[in-house]
């Protein structure tokens, strides 16, 4: 154990060098699991990043290391498997990141959301209704609300 972090206090982790996006995107996802065998299955994304993503809902067992393909919205590349946890329903959560620098199947996805934002705060992407109240008005206005962030909405 690290002779600075004293019993019962959570270590502090570096920041890290991507912002994550929560996000549910349905992917596919192949390669060959823990045993040798070859699997090709559903997953959801928890969060994505610029190069990266957590996945939930795999069957298949994965170690540190393998290399396994990601196809989403007709899009696919290869990851590294980062870490993986075992979930009590008995279906694993991995960590991956891209090995095809520069790409990944949510790419323009996170760009939109990163780029030229003159804002002070992260924006998410979000998709439901709104309801908008007004003393001056008998009925309240209803709207698409399109993505959020601690400082507002659009």
């Amino acid at each position: 154990m690290d002779s600075s972090v004293k019993p019962n206090q959570v270590p502090v982790l570096p920041k890290r060098r991507e912002a994550r996006l929560p996000a549910t995107l349905s992917v596919r996802v192949l390669g060959i699991d823990a045993d040798g065998k070859a699997f090709h299955q559903a997953a959801e994304t928890v969060d994505i990043s610029l190069s990266g993503a957590r996945l939930a809902g795999l069957t298949a067992k994965l170690n540190p290391g393998d290399i396994i393909g990601l196809q989403s919205g007709g899009e696919k590349c290869r990851f590294k498997v980062s870490w993986v946890r075992g979930v009590a329903d008995r279906t694993f959560q991995v960590g991956l990141h891209c090995l095809e620098k520069g790409t990944s199947p949510w790419r323009d996805k996170m760009q939109k959301v990163t780029e030229g934002d003159r804002r002070g705060n992260d924006r998410f992407p979000f998709n439901g209704s709104v309801s908008l109240r007004s003393a001056a008005l008998a009925t309240p206005l209803w709207g698409t609300l399109r993505d959020i962030s601690a400082g507002g909405c659009y």
